[in-house]
């Protein structure tokens, strides 16, 4: 059933607004579907969806607060049918996570050994696991933990593991070619974490305060970008654009620097996909705490009033006015997103589904009912209120 959204709604809609998420693109909306969750868990936390829909993440039966001690790492075969992942008899047995999903279905994340306690990287087939790794010493530290972060298509894994002395330095790994640390151990001083891997097999993170891409191909493998702040890279695509963090800004890579948000928005991109469709989460202080949006940005809408950061809770049709979509993690290469969701104080993950059927608009979103959601044309609600939904971001081409 299609909920109408109400004025109370529209109000904390405008109020995240964060001075630059926008309305809908002309023709794109979304309907929410939640994902099955096991037992009466009530903290889901999804991370990546592949092509095909499959779906990964983690989760824990505990309310309002993550517990390491029990958490599991979850695969979704579809938004119905939820697969706790295995953890290979008693050896790994205390903890696990799921972080990406590549689109044969091999997962990767990181596990917690029985014996040791330590936390090592680890691969799943399916749900099913595969092996354990990462535990290799470096400069003469040993690994005290591991973690996978990113495996592409040709199964090639990055992640990075803590050593002895400290410090964290981004690998990457596959079954064949085995564990190579690479140019990541010249580095005397600062911790390196990687984020993601495309199939160009160009890896991407964090380099002490700036983001590096790590080419194995390329003559000079190693590129670090700084630019006198925080810089995190936190995703590339197979056309090798980027999405960064500099600061509290979101910036789009790819032959130019395309900012989506201004200083006056805190952004975390999260992913993108091969159309340089970018999505996160946005927050802003509001008098008492810190409000979070997902968002999505287009830079190839159609026309100027359908670009720009716009929050997907203004364009997306759920099952109840209690949701909120706080995060969107990831977006496959069909436009579906998967998002975290706060419904009556319980995380949740959601499977966003694109529609681009101006007919379909749902009247709780379309309110004038003229088929189309942009800011040229400001939607008026059913009480006869304007959408104060105006942008004031503005991309800066």
């Amino acid at each position: 059933m299609i909920e109408k959204i109400t004025m109370e709604k529209l109000k904390v809609v405008a109020l995240i607004l964060l001075g630059g998420l926008t309305e809908a693109n002309a023709s794109t909306f979304y309907t929410a579907e939640e994902l099955v969750t096991p037992y009466d868990w009530t903290y889901i936390t999804p991370s990546a969806i592949n092509d095909n829909g499959e779906i990964v993440g983690t989760g824990s039966p505990h309310r309002d607060a993550f517990d390491a001690r029990i958490a599991s790492a979850l695969y979704w075969p579809t938004p119905n049918s939820i697969q706790i992942m295995s953890r290979y008899k008693d050896k790994y047995s205390n903890y696990s996570a799921a972080y990406d999903i590549n689109n044969t279905g091999m997962i990767v994340g990181e596990i917690q050994s029985t014996e040791t306690g330590e936390y090592v990287a680890v691969r799943w087939d399916h749900g099913n696991f595969i092996e354990a790794f990462g535990m290799e010493s470096a400069n003469g530290a040993s690994t005290v933990s591991a973690r996978a972060t990113s495996i592409n298509d040709q199964d090639v894994i990055v992640g990075d593991v803590t050593l002895s002395n400290g410090l964290s330095r981004a690998f990457m790994y596959n079954r064949f070619g085995g564990f190579n640390f690479g140019e990541f151990l010249t580095d005397p001083e600062n911790h390196i974490f990687s984020t993601s891997i495309n199939n160009n097999n160009i890896a991407v993170g964090e380099l002490g305060n700036s983001g590096f891409s790590y080419n194995p191909s390329a003559k000079n493998r190693l590129n670090v970008y700084a630019n006198g702040g925080y810089y995190s890279i936190a995703d590339i695509n197979d056309q090798n654009a980027m999405v960064t963090q500099q600061q509290n800004l979101c910036v789009l890579k790819h032959n130019q620097q395309i900012p989506l948000s201004d200083n006056n928005t805190s952004c975390t991109p999260k992913a993108l996909n091969n159309n340089q469709v970018v999505v996160g989460t946005t927050n802003q202080f509001d008098t008492k705490s810190y409000l979070y949006h997902a968002f999505v940005y287009d830079p190839y809408a159609n026309n100027s009033c359908e670009t720009g950061m716009r929050d997907l809770n203004a364009i997306t049709v759920t099952n109840s006015d209690e949701v909120v979509l706080t995060e969107a993690v990831d977006i496959n290469e069909s436009g579906q997103i998967i998002a975290t969701g706060v419904v009556n104080g319980e995380t949740r993950a959601f499977l966003l589904h694109p529609s681009t059927d101006n007919q379909a608009i749902p009247l709780s979103l379309d309110a004038d009912q003229d088929g189309i959601l942009d800011n040229c044309d400001p939607e008026v609600t059913p009480n006869n209120v304007a959408a104060w939904l105006v942008p004031v971001l503005y991309l800066l081409l």
